[in-house]
């Protein structure tokens, strides 16, 4: 006999079915890029204290080089960078690389050509489609509402209005001292 409520009527019992366990997404496959990077520049300028943690430092310039894109991480290689692609790009024979180089740095001095893999795509296009979107992204970042506004087109507008940004989440291009320099994309063979 089941319980009457004055105003609903009979009370039903709740019943909590457990969510049946999904079995865990397996990882994203990864490829190992190999490269090197040297620095020149940088320092305290002339005629200030080399000792001195806050001397006004000359600026510094990194040179990034990829030497090559491995799909396993190939004995001996130290300086690599691992990144996760879907499996169409983990086995495809050319792979294109968006990589972006800002300018870093502090209230002392900067560095120019630091670097940030964004992608690793198997077609040209995307990686293009990508280069171009950070690259928007950025002169959205840059512009106001006196800026050249007429000539703007009414979707920038919007962006602009809503303070609305292609690419969401960390950029390492993007902060008080950071700037976009340029955005490359790079043609790599992938090495077994």
């Amino acid at each position: 006999m089941s319980k009457q409520n004055k105003k609903t009527g009979p009370i039903r019992q709740a019943r909590f079915y457990r969510k049946k366990k999904e079995a865990p997404t397996p990882p994203l496959p990864c490829l190992y890029v190999d490269y090197t990077t040297t620095a020149t520049g940088g320092g305290a300028r002339e005629g200030e204290d080399s000792n001195n943690p806050f001397a006004e430092q000359e600026d510094a310039y990194i040179d990034f080089t990829i030497r090559g894109v491995h799909r396993s991480v190939p004995e001996g290689l130290f300086f690599f960078h691992k990144e996760e692609v879907l499996p169409e790009v983990a086995t495809a024979k050319k792979v294109w690389i968006v990589v972006v180089r800002y300018t870093t740095g502090n209230t002392f001095g900067r560095t120019h050509g630091a670097w940030h893999i964004f992608s690793i795509r198997n077609d040209p296009r995307r990686a293009e489609g990508e280069k171009r979107m950070i690259e928007f992204d950025d002169k959205l970042d840059n512009m106001t509402e006196q800026w050249n506004y007429g000539r703007l087109s009414p979707l920038t507008k919007k962006l602009i209005a809503k303070k609305k940004r292609l690419i969401e989440g960390h950029t390492p291009w993007r902060g008080y001292f950071e700037r976009l320099e340029r955005v490359e994309v790079l043609e790599y063979e992938v090495i077994q």
